[in-house]
This record gives C-alpha cells, sequence and structure tokens, in this order.
C-alpha cells in the first residue's frame, strides 16, 4: 500500500517559485496572431490538421475543450493499430483485440 501512495505523490504537480502561468487565449485568437509570417501560418496549418481557428464547428454542443476521436498503438515492428473512438463505446468495450503473445488489450 505504501508503494501506491509513493506513486500517487509523484502526480502531484510541483510548484515552480515565481512561476507564472500566461494568460488564456482562445484559440482563434493564437491562429490569427503572427498573419503576417508565413511560416509561421502554415506551421498553425499543419497542427491544427486542416481545421480553421473554430473547432467547435466540430462539435459544437460539446463543451470539452479536447476531444480524442482516435486511439493509435505504434510498436516498431508491428502494423500500427488504430481505434475510431467515435462510435458506440459500450460496443468498443465489448471487442477484444490480442497480440501474438496472447495479452489482451
Amino acid at each position: 500500500m505504501a508503494d501506491q501512495t509513493e506513486k500517487d505523490e509523484d502526480l502531484i504537480p510541483e510548484e515552480t517559485p515565481g512561476y507564472k502561468p500566461p494568460a488564456e487565449k482562445d484559440l482563434a485568437t493564437i491562429v490569427s496572431a503572427d498573419a503576417d509570417d508565413e511560416s509561421l501560418v502554415k506551421y498553425k496549418q499543419t497542427l491544427l490538421g486542416g481545421l480553421d481557428a473554430a473547432p467547435e464547428a466540430a462539435f459544437p454542443e460539446d463543451p470539452r475543450r479536447v476531444i480524442v476521436t482516435k486511439l493509435a498503438l505504434v510498436v516498431d515492428g508491428r502494423p500500427d493499430l488504430e481505434i475510431d473512438l467515435t462510435g458506440d463505446l459500450k460496443a468498443l468495450k465489448k471487442k477484444k483485440s490480442c497480440d501474438k503473445r496472447r495479452m489482451s488489450i
């Protein structure tokens, strides 16, 4: 039980004296900043994966900031395994995947 307590304590973030986090900005503000720098505009478009400055447009009714739609397992020497998380998650929980060593995932 002591080992679990130590592991839990490792998850608590440490405070850095004097650090003040920057003010929050919405995505539209970040995207529109540096609009005159072509390389930054291209870099931001690459990061967004083709979305415009309003990711809310993809899921307007969802208040979450991050929406995970796909899970990928990448292992050297093995084909990649991608799991689509946009469908029925109850059905996904019933589906099992097994690797060559017979470890259930």
